[in-house]
């Protein structure tokens, strides 16, 4: 997979590349997916792929943004309106009627392993083979995403509505490994000190986080939260000097951001 960027007289930036690196062979399956049908109807796919090398092009960025900014005659206004008139009346469900549209409802299993992509953003904006420059380097983690699989029962003994509310959500494990922010000199291994659990070069430690997501089936029943989020973070160390502070913001000060329209007046917005 490649993107490229906007040509810059000879340079056109591969902003986007797959790390052909050599994988385990557990690793090679790049992607899988299937459709099965069960007792109720089910789909179950399952996705892995192999890492992304994703460089900041800060010439592309910027006319990307100034294409996607939307025209001045749009109102904030008739964006809210807009948006009113697609609520949805509540209907109250008992809790008979809402075990049985639980029972009904088709789910999706998923089973996601995205292997670690990294995002390197080099000093002015623009990477060069040609010209090593110091670039800060986020590493996003080895992602797995996995359903939790509803259980069906037989006989459903009487419960409350609270209960029953209990289980009308689809239930997602969420783990994201090894994320880790650097920032590296011009000269530097940076891929080897990637593989690294600590190094001077790292503002952000190798960290891993667990998530616990619950995704309503019900988007038109206001008893219910439409998400529940649980995470668990066990350990975070940052490493933060005034030196480290100043290369990072001589970086972010190097790139050329795009330009901004004028701010909209207060009389565009709705209270």
């Amino acid at each position: 997979m490649t993107v490229l960027g906007t040509q810059q007289g000879e340079i056109i930036p591969h902003m986007v590349s797959s790390v052909l690196e050599k994988l385990t062979e557990q690793e090679e399956v790049l992607l899988e997916c299937s459709t099965t049908s069960c007792l109720r109807p089910t789909h179950w796919m399952e996705f892995n792929a192999r890492p992304l090398q994703i460089i900041y092009d800060a010439v592309t960025v910027n006319h990307l943004a100034n294409f996607f900014q939307p025209p001045q005659d749009i109102q904030l206004k008739q964006l809210s309106q807009l948006a009113m008139s697609k609520y949805e009346d509540i209907k109250e469900q008992s809790a008979t009627s809402l075990q049985h549209a639980i029972d009904l409802k088709k789910y999706t299993e998923i089973a996601v392993d995205l292997m670690s992509s990294y995002i390197i953003v080099p000093h002015g904006g623009l990477w060069t083979k040609h010209k090593d420059v110091s670039k800060l380097i986020l590493d996003l983690g080895h992602l797995k995403i996995g359903t939790q699989k509803r259980l069906s029962e037989e006989g459903h003994k009487r419960e409350s509505i609270e209960e029953v509310m209990g289980k009308a959500y689809d239930t997602f494990n969420i783990s994201l490994d090894n994320v880790q922010l650097m920032m590296i000199h011009a000269g530097e291994d940076w891929k080897s000190i990637r593989r690294l659990c600590d190094s001077p070069m790292h503002i952000l430690c190798p960290i891993s986080l667990s998530v616990l997501l619950q995704k309503c089936m019900f988007d038109n029943d206001q008893r219910m939260a439409k998400m529940k989020i649980k995470g668990l973070i066990p350990l975070l160390s940052l490493n933060i000097s005034d030196r480290r502070l100043h290369e990072v913001i001589s970086l972010a000060t190097s790139i050329p951001l795009p330009e901004l329209e004028p701010a909209a007046t207060k009389g565009d917005f709705v209270q």
